[in-house]
């Protein structure tokens, strides 16, 4: 795998690019993590140990190493939670088209980003979502 990266690394130099190790992740099936784990591999770019990570975050999204979206929705699930709770505290307050405005403005984007990776969670993520944004739409819309 180093040769592959050394490779790599050179056609990116060659090209005028450059890769950000620290931002570089393994995927595969959990035996397999398990085993290049065990085994003590070192991988090696642009002179940098790629460390094993379970997890990262990488423009808002939770990748692990199955790329499985269970984490997503989790933090998916607890952002929107205490922007919901917030929403609830002040919706006696606010006007019926202010709170439309507030969930539109400040709950909504985050269900309705990378839509895609949240169409193909598992069967027991769908719920937890459907659940977080059925109490920020029905704040939204007390009158």
């Amino acid at each position: 795998m180093n040769k592959t990266l050394d490779i790599v690394q050179d056609w990116l130099k060659m090209n005028k690019l450059k890769l950000n190790a620290a931002k570089t992740m393994l995927f595969g099936s959990k035996s397999k993590c398990a085993e290049f784990r065990s085994k003590n591999y070192k991988i090696i770019m642009d002179d940098q140990l790629i460390d094993f990570v379970q997890e990262m975050k990488y423009l808002g999204i939770v990748f692990d190493q199955q790329l499985n979206s269970s984490k997503h929705a989790d933090f998916l699930c607890k952002k929107i939670g205490k922007e919901v709770g917030y929403l609830g505290r002040i919706s006696r307050k606010l006007s019926p088209w202010c709170r439309r405005v507030v969930y539109n403005t400040i709950i909504a984007p985050h269900l309705n980003y990378c839509i895609s990776l949240q169409i193909s969670s598992t069967g027991e993520d769908i719920p937890k979502l459907q659940i977080v944004q059925n109490r920020g739409s029905l704040l939204s819309e007390i009158c």
